[in-house]
């Protein structure tokens, strides 16, 4: 979520505690405690599980496929090597010229591009004679065409890999979208029955309109916040940016989760400060000199096998 999305669920969270927490002093409009909370409360947990799966690391995926193109390369330029030795034997100029990359412009090559140049190499060595006299004068067996054959279908499924993950991210972002604006029709239709309070019960109205603002988080503010989220399994993701680090800063670090969940402070990108493990169901209070000595972001690790629920208030 960005800072806009984030302040309108942070709202909407805030919302749906003040709620629950003055049940017994709603009931004259009954449809707030029956029907309209309940459904906040999952809107609000559907749009936190969405961008969960919005911002989900591929980073693997990149990883793995880096390797299998690396073995692409090798492989491809040692039989598209065997080729041209052949072709120029041949006098076969075209097949020459369609085959000979050196290694550094197959390196540069996109993945698609690569794939395709590697089934083009493996079209032409499909010639029985081609492939037989590879193996007796140009030092390309049939193991290497056959491995060849075996990392440029790998290659095709793996390079497939991230592009998925990246339009099941966007397709998550949308749905982010629309959650947010589920919550905001419903937050509208409790702001509508709040009110019918203002006469009859106008504590508990004007707590209600001191609670229901949007806060300034990530967007030149100052006031205290609390941002939460869901963490997956295995996962490690940042929680929040910190705009201006100063060491006194108070920090209150939640697990709302079944899990235990860990938090550090990271600078540029990388982690430069004290892990700090929260138990599931429990709060650690904090400041943000006691995570690190300077920081930009706090990220979450979640290393159990269950999805993580965290909040931070800064």
């Amino acid at each position: 979520m960005d800072d806009k999305q984030s302040n309108q669920v942070g709202r909407a969270q805030k919302d749906a505690t003040f709620l629950t927490s003055h049940a017994a002093d709603l009931t004259a409009t009954p449809e707030i405690g029956t029907t309209l909370l309940p459904l906040l409360k999952t809107q609000i947990e559907t749009a936190l599980d969405n961008d969960a799966l919005a911002t989900q690391d591929n980073t693997g995926h990149t990883e793995d496929k880096s390797d299998d193109r690396t073995n692409l390369e090798d492989a491809v330029f040692h039989v598209a090597t065997g080729l041209v030795s052949y072709a120029d034997d041949a006098e076969d100029f075209v097949l020459q010229n369609m085959i000979e990359f050196p290694v550094s412009a197959i390196q540069g090559f996109r993945d698609i591009r690569l794939a395709q140049y590697a089934e083009t190499v493996l079209d032409k060595v499909a010639v029985p004679a081609i492939a037989t006299a590879l193996a007796a004068k140009h030092n390309v067996t049939t193991a290497a065409i056959t491995e060849l054959q075996t990392l440029t279908t790998n290659f095709k499924n793996k390079i497939a890999i991230p592009l998925e993950k990246r339009a099941e991210a966007a397709a998550y972002g949308k749905l982010v979208d629309r959650n947010i604006s589920a919550i905001n029709q419903t937050l509208d239709k409790i702001r509508r029955k709040l009110n019918t309070y203002r006469k009859t019960n106008r504590l508990l109205y004007d707590m209600f309109e001191a609670v229901d603002v949007l806060d300034s988080f990530g967007q030149g503010g100052s006031a205290s916040n609390t941002i939460s989220g869901t963490i997956g399994a295995g996962e490690t993701k940042q929680a929040i940016p910190i705009t201006a680090f100063a060491a006194t800063t108070p920090v209150k670090l939640l697990n709302k989760g079944t899990t235990t969940l860990a938090f550090i402070a990271y600078l540029n990108g990388v982690a430069n400060g004290t892990l700090v493990t929260v138990p599931a169901g429990a709060t650690v209070q904090t400041n943000l000199g006691a995570l690190a000595n300077n920081a930009d972001a706090i990220y979450v690790q979640n290393t159990g096998t269950l999805l993580g629920s965290w909040g931070i208030t800064l």
